[in-house]
């Protein structure tokens, strides 16, 4: 017996926020909205946002208002609290301080300058509780990524590190997280404080921070815009089971293309 469908989980940028250029991706968010509603589905986003930045998101693109947000790259979850907007999870927040086993921001923050590793600080709505985000110069990203990581093996801390450079500015971007945190993690724990079932969820990506969550269970709608590299570990994991839809649109327009044929629509 076929399990029913009940959560849209996605990403945004690239994914859910459409191009405000193109009607047919914009036509498409209403639509989306529109199907999930009439088919009782929760939608969760899975960012790697910041908290303000989703909120900021939501306004300018106009996008459903969301049951709750993974933001954070996985290390925040804010759950709609009714009217007043969202609230953190204070059980999700005490799992994160449980995986950093003793390693507050403070401490990573003085451990990273007491090693003279070259990283500045980002903005305090960039930090989370479990994530210390820091800028660095793109130019040394292999040696930030080497002696970052070699800091966190001779310190023996629960930490790791997602690391790129913004293609836009070439500035880099350095996150530090508990160990094992990722959207999948955030993903299939607030799936199991829901009850739900790992077929029940739909969840739709395009880059590879993404990854991991699309090859955990759920089912997935990789978007056209895809990275390579998620196409193909999302065909390598689903294979032939049917739950991968690898859409012919972009963005927006394919996530509501793998939503309806998730629905049987």
């Amino acid at each position: 017996m076929k399990v029913p469908i009940a959560v849209l989980a996605t990403d945004l940028d690239g994914t859910l926020i459409p191009n405000l250029d193109e009607s047919l991706e914009v036509e498409a968010l209403s639509k989306l909205s529109t199907l999930i509603v009439d088919a009782g589905l929760k939608l969760l986003f899975v960012t790697g946002r910041s908290y303000s930045l989703t909120i900021d998101a939501i306004e300018q693109f106009r996008l459903p208002p969301p049951d709750a947000i993974l933001c954070d790259v996985g290390s925040c979850l804010m759950e709609r609290a009714g009217d007043q907007g969202y609230g953190i999870s204070e059980v999700y927040q005490a799992a994160m301080t449980n995986n950093l086993q003793g390693w507050t921001h403070a401490r990573i923050c003085e451990g990273v300058r007491s090693a003279g590793l070259p990283l500045e600080l980002q903005d305090a709505t960039r930090q989370t509780n479990a994530k210390c985000s820091f800028y660095f110069d793109g130019p040394d990203l292999s040696l930030i990524e080497k002696r970052t990581s070699e800091w966190i093996a001779d310190q023996g801390a629960p930490l790791q590190m997602v690391i790129s450079v913004d293609p836009i500015d070439s500035r880099g971007l350095l996150d530090l997280l508990p160990k094992g945190v990722n959207k999948a993690f955030g993903l299939h724990w607030w799936r199991e404080s829901q009850g739900f079932d790992h077929k029940q969820i739909v969840f739709a990506g395009d880059s590879g921070n993404d990854t991991a969550a699309m090859v955990s269970g759920v089912r997935s709608i990789v978007v056209a815009n895809a990275a390579d590299s998620l196409i193909q570990a999302a065909r390598h994991h689903h294979r032939d089971s049917g739950d991968l839809v690898l859409a012919k649109r972009n963005a927006t327009c394919g996530v509501l293309d793998g939503l309806r044929h998730f629905l049987d629509l």
